[in-house]
């Protein structure tokens, strides 16, 4: 059974997940609404791409500190 750590963990990486494919896909299927004229778009894939590399640089760090952490006990 799952502690509530790892449960919280789980969902975290969830909602993680989904926004940042949100962020990133966002000028796809926001473009019917034609509200991404004059380059908005661009700006809009871009900074969903950063955000989500830094969220993932984030994941790998806890991943890491948590590993080392386990392994030195």
């Amino acid at each position: 059974m799952k502690s509530a750590e790892q449960h919280f963990d789980a969902v975290k990486a969830s909602v993680d997940g989904t926004l940042g494919v949100g962020a990133v896909s966002s000028p796809f299927w926001v473009a019917w609404l034609e509200a991404l004229r004059d380059g908005l778009g661009f700006y809009m894939l871009f900074g969903g791409a950063v955000l989500l590399t830094l969220r993932l640089a984030i994941a790998w760090r806890d991943w890491r500190q948590s590993s080392n952490t386990s392994s030195s006990e």
